[in-house]
């Protein structure tokens, strides 16, 4: 039994070491990886087979002074590191999308969740992986949140959907002369074009809000003082944001952040709305 439970702990810990402690992975992953294996066995051939060869030809060429030369067996022994340097230069995006070689099905399956055509007329399984190919690497499709999941909505991914549509119209940067002098107009959510819900401050509930931030903090109940808390935070929150450049928000870090914030903004609602009521 001692035995049986090492052999299992060490296929945990080579596959902990091999996924990185991953639990869920993409088909995607899943098929670079294996795209990866096949290629790593394919370079071990193709040296093995190169080191064959080359000491082939050095015993078929060689002559008795030569054969007897020390130096004949390094410079063998030097021909494998040079070509595993070689063969270890890492691949560029355009490189891997370039090796792909799906299955007729997984094509179709990409196209669609890319919004794009799944055949055009008078093209085969081949012209289709091509123009799956050309579709990555040109990047010319949107995701649509409501296609991104089924039966249940990925808010993070639509707010970071929104936030490309507004930086094409340009709305991000008309919101952003509009900073106020103190953030508590901003509602510590985004203000109500950005966030959705009944929780969100509107009209009179906006006017209540205000004066609780501005009132002594001691003097609050215990649901005015959390409703105050993070809102402060929010408010805090979305200043720092706000003091992001457009090219800083751009970049999928920047995106990252701000549906974060949303996302965060918009689940505090519902509390936002309770304390409200008592």
């Amino acid at each position: 039994m001692d035995i049986l439970k090492q052999e299992l702990l060490k296929k945990r810990q080579s596959l902990a070491e091999e996924v990185g402690g991953k639990k869920f992975f993409k088909r995607s992953e899943i098929e670079q990886k294996r795209l990866q294996r096949l290629r790593e066995e394919e370079k071990r051939e193709a040296e093995a087979k190169a080191l064959r060869q080359k000491q082939q030809s050095h015993q078929n060429g060689s002559t008795p002074n030569s054969s007897s030369d020390p130096n004949s067996k390094p410079e063998i022994l030097k021909s494998k590191p040079e070509s595993s340097n070689f063969s270890s230069k890492p691949l560029t995006a355009e490189q891997k999308i370039d090796e792909l070689n799906l299955p007729k099905q997984e094509v179709i399956r990409r196209l669609r969740f890319l919004k794009q055509p799944v055949t055009l007329f008078g093209e085969d399984d081949e012209a289709r992986l091509d123009r799956l190919k050309y579709v990555l690497k040109a990047g010319l499709f949107e995701l649509d949140d409501s296609d991104m999941t089924e039966g249940q909505t990925n808010d993070f991914l639509r707010d970071i959907v929104e936030l490309k549509k507004r930086q094409k119209t340009g709305i991000l940067s008309d919101r952003k002369r509009k900073t106020t002098e103190d953030g508590e107009d901003k509602d510590g959510g985004g203000g109500d074009e950005d966030l959705s819900g009944d929780g969100a401050s509107s009209g009179v509930d906006h006017d209540k809000d205000l004066k609780r931030m501005k009132a002594n903090f001691e003097d609050l109940c215990d649901e005015d003082k959390i409703l105050v808390f993070f809102k402060k935070l929010l408010t805090e929150w979305n200043q720092e944001l706000d003091e992001m450049t457009d090219a800083e928000k751009r970049t999928a870090k920047g995106k990252s952040m701000v549906a974060t914030f949303k996302q965060c903004a918009r689940y505090l609602n519902p509390l936002f709305k309770f304390c409200r009521k008592k």
